[in-house]
């Protein structure tokens, strides 16, 4: 499998792909801290704003056909309940990017991971997609998906981990999958 990796960070994803044998086309974050830290670990890392356009018209000119995975661990301060939860309104919101950079690429597959907040709906705000994290991440994602997201708490890994972390697989529309996959919570 080729991926490309977007809010890569210092390469946790990486590391556990990598170790699975999948080959990474480049692995971007906007962060140069962690994309050096990445770069002397082997990976493909290089610094890159993900929220411009030239940059998601770049990816699509170079790496439609040629990636079959897209995985994105786009920021979470915007559905992580530790902080204001603002989803559609807060500003380091990269799942929009994502989007945008899943519409270029046009990848077979796309992963995606972040906090289980991200998938919790606001009693406050609920029905509001620009206000209640739960029902924004479910109407854009809507014409990507077949697969339910699910949730996995801490225990269930090896990774130290705190919180829950919730995946998402899309893949882009229509996809002919009969019966289509259960949704599956891991263990908690």
């Amino acid at each position: 499998m080729k991926v490309l990796e977007l809010f890569c960070g210092a390469g946790g994803a990486y590391q556990g792909m990598h170790a699975a044998g999948w080959e990474h086309l480049a692995c971007l974050d906007y962060d140069a801290n962690p994309v050096s830290v990445l770069r002397r670990a082997g990976g493909p890392a290089m610094q890159a704003d993900l929220s411009k356009p030239w940059t998601q018209g770049l990816l699509g000119a170079h790496l439609r056909g040629v990636a079959d995975v897209v995985w994105s661990s786009f920021p979470c301060q915007a559905f992580s309940s530790a902080g204001k939860r603002l989803g559609a309104n807060d500003p380091r919101n990269g799942w929009p990017w994502t989007l945008a950079i899943l519409d270029a690429v046009k990848p077979t597959w796309s992963m995606s991971e972040n906090v289980a907040g991200l998938l919790m709906h606001s009693g406050e705000h609920c029905g509001d997609p620009l206000a209640c994290p739960g029902c924004y991440f479910h109407r854009v994602t809507l014409h990507h998906c077949v697969r339910e997201p699910c949730s996995i708490a801490p225990s269930a890994t090896a990774a130290p981990l705190s919180l829950s972390r919730a995946l998402r697989w899309l893949f882009p529309m229509p996809v002919a999958i009969n019966p289509r996959p259960a949704p599956y919570d891991f263990p908690q």
